[in-house]
Formats: C-alpha cells, structure tokens, sequence
C-alpha cells in the first residue's frame, strides 16, 4: 500500500511508496496526480512493482523504483534510480530453519485456488509423487478459499476439496492433509502462526509457472525449505543461490514428482544462511536503510530519522480502499492518505510517536487500529438460536407440536 517508510522531519524529508495498482489510479485522476505533486516538497517518493514491467518508462513523479533487477525493461532511455528490493525481500523474522528432527510434513503447498498458482496442477503432483515415491511421505496443502462468486469460477477452483478427494483414497488422505479455510482470505493466519507450518515441514512446492518475486517463497527459503518451482518464482534470489540444494527448477509439470524427491534425499544439505541475507528482515532492512541515504545523497538531500520499518512484507504491497479489497490493505482512501501525510507536522506529538512504534504505522494514521472497544456482539446473539433464548423457546414449541403431530 502506500507506505511511509521514513517521516518527515524539519531538516530531512521523508520517504513515502505507492504500489503500481495505486498508482495507475493515480495518473488517471487529476485530484490524485495534483496530491502527488504537492507532497514531493515533502517527501521522497517511490514507486513498489507489485508486478514486473516490461513496458518501463519511469514516471517523473517518482524519485526511485522498487522492483526485482530482472522485472523492469526499459523501452526508453530515460534515467532511473532502481531500489533492487521489494516487499519479497522483508520475510518477517519468524521465518527461520528448525532442526530436522521437529520437521512432520514431507512437502508443504500454500496458496489460494487461483487459476495462475494451478492448484490443479499441486494436486496431480502429489499424485504422481505418492505413485512414485517408495517412501510413505506426508503432504501439508494450506489453502485458503476466497469468497464464492460465480463470475470467478472459470478462474478459482472452489470445488478443490471434491477434486482432491477424487485423486486420493482415504487413507492416502491420511498422509496428505487438504487445509481449506473459508475465513479471512488471503491471509486465515497471521504470518508467526503460519511460520510453524514452515518450520516443521522439509521441503516447499509452488506450482505457478509464472510468478515473479513469489514472498510465500521467500517464507519457505527463510524457514530452511529448498523449493521446488518454474524459474519465474527464484525471481528474487541472485543467480548464485537458483541452485541445488536450496532450488530445484522445473521447466514441466512432469518433472515435479522427481524434483521432489530430489529436493527431499538433500533437503538435510540446505543451509539458508545466504537465503537469509537476501530475503530475512533481520537482514535487509539496514541493507534499505543505507540504500535510501544514497537516494537522498544523489538528490543532494539530508537524511535523518530512522526507517518504520516494521512489518515491510505486507506494507509495501498492500493497498488503499478500493484496489484489492480491505483485506489487502485499509478501508481508508488513498487521496485520505496522501492529504493526511501532507500534514504530518500538524499532528499530535503522542500520536507521531505511536506511530514509530506502532507495527502498522499508517493503520494508526487511518485510525484504524484494532480494539476491542469497537466489538460488538449484539447482532450475532439475536441472530443465533443457540444464543438467543427467546428463539430456542420457539424452536422447541415448533418441535415439540411437530412431535405431537406426526409422532
């Protein structure tokens, strides 16, 4: 989403990044464009690829750029600062090697049924895997279901669970667990309690053949997992580590079931320290810190305060209401935001304060923070029977006559 990466002081500007969803919004408004270019005397902007680019011509508007080396391809020769980082490279500090005597899970997938992570495709491998494999290997799918529309059901597989129960006996379903959730999609767990999953599995598939800067496979290199995967998801690693035994490249869907049991005879041999310098926040966010203060050096511009850099993972790809759904960034508008960063120095010191502290900075910005304060259960008690005690009397009147009358 729009994220504040830096706020602004009296004697250095801040930084502040809109995604490309944002900021093709952006360039279609004139309202929008007009905010753009008032807060540019505030603040450093850059522009977050939430996807490659391969029609590049870099906007004046934006001072740098964040995306992979490989993802942008310039049509023009019009300069550009680029930021080789992105919201793939903050994997959250929880996503770090287990020993492998805790590890249960063989091969671990995560993904929603959507038509470009070939959910299709993960199930036919684990198919095939169980058919070629001499050992009797354990098999996690997390899938979280979005919900029903029946305009998507030519691009989301919502009848996963029939197909899976179709390709797998009973007791093969035994050994390969099928995790649908219908709550909170895309994100049913909160990524510490996710990282568990990762921690006690041994190696990771991902089935997209085309998905650059893949962040749930950032998660998996973190955690200790050599991946399996079409080359398009290795995007985000350097050509050294796109290697055995931390990768395994697939240019089929025949060569999954192989992939795999190669990736699990060496997942022993895998050390993910060299993962974690490109990819674990741990790691990364001084290594952005240092890349900004050369941005802010070629602008001839000074740079002090330090980064809000929690949480980057999630802040830099989400969005503002109306791209993506609130459940992929917040309800507050985008040009809300952009008015209200303008004037950051108006605002209360306690509340700039809790702002540096506070894990999502422009969620306390947008005041929408969680808080217990706001709940309110008095709809769902008069909506439930069981909770709502003058329907259970009806309820049982209605059974009590049904009895009486047929028996």
């Amino acid at each position: 989403m729009a994220c504040l990466l830096k706020l602004p002081l009296s004697s250095s500007k801040g930084v502040v990044t809109f995604t490309t969803q944002e900021w093709r919004r952006i360039q279609s408004s004139p309202d929008l464009l007009q905010e753009l270019t008032k807060l540019r005397d505030i603040y450093v902007i850059g522009l977050h690829f939430n996807w490659h680019d391969y029609q590049f011509s870099p906007p004046p508007q934006f001072d740098f750029f964040m995306a992979g080396e490989e993802d942008l391809r310039p049509i023009d020769d019009k300069p550009y600062r680029l930021l080789s980082m992105d919201a793939c490279n903050f994997t959250p500090s929880a996503y770090f090697p287990a020993g492998a005597e805790s590890k249960f899970w063989d091969v671990l997938i995560v993904g929603n049924p959507v038509f470009f992570k070939r959910p299709e495709i993960a199930l036919r491998t684990i198919r095939d895997l169980f058919d070629k494999s001499e050992k009797s290997l354990r098999v996690l799918y997390i899938c979280p279901i979005p919900e029903h529309r029946f305009f998507d059901e030519a691009t989301v597989l919502y009848g996963i669970r029939e197909y899976y129960e179709a390709l797998f006996t009973i007791e093969e379903r035994t050994r390969f667990t099928l995790l649908t959730t219908n709550f909170d999609s895309p994100n049913p767990f909160d990524r510490t309690t996710l990282s568990v999953f990762f921690r006690n599995s041994k190696v990771f598939l991902h089935c997209a053949t085309e998905e650059r800067r893949c962040r749930i496979a950032a998660y998996a290199w973190c955690a200790g997992l050599p991946v399996v995967a079409y080359p398009s998801v290795a995007s985000i690693l350097p050509q050294a580590l796109r290697q055995s035994p931390g990768y395994y490249a697939v240019t089929d869907d025949n060569q999954y079931a192989d992939a795999l049991i190669n990736a699990l005879t060496n997942a022993s041999s895998f050390d993910a320290g060299a993962y974690h310098e490109e990819l674990s926040e741990i790691k990364t966010t001084a290594k952005l810190e240092l890349k900004l203060a050369d941005i802010f050096s070629d602008l001839n511009i000074p740079f002090e305060g330090g980064l809000l850099s929690q949480n980057l993972d999630r802040r830099l790809g989400w969005h503002h209401q109306g791209i993506g759904g609130v459940a992929n960034g917040l309800q507050q508008s985008l040009q809300e935001f952009m008015i209200t960063i303008s004037t950051l120095d108006s605002l209360d010191a306690k509340l700039f304060q809790r702002m540096i502290n506070h894990e999502y900075p422009e969620r306390v910005l947008a005041n929408e923070c969680d808080s217990a304060a706001h709940l309110d259960t008095a709809k769902v008690e008069h909506d439930l029977i069981y909770l709502n005690a003058n329907k259970r009397k009806w309820l049982n009147l209605a059974k009590h006559i049904k009895t009486r009358i047929f028996g």
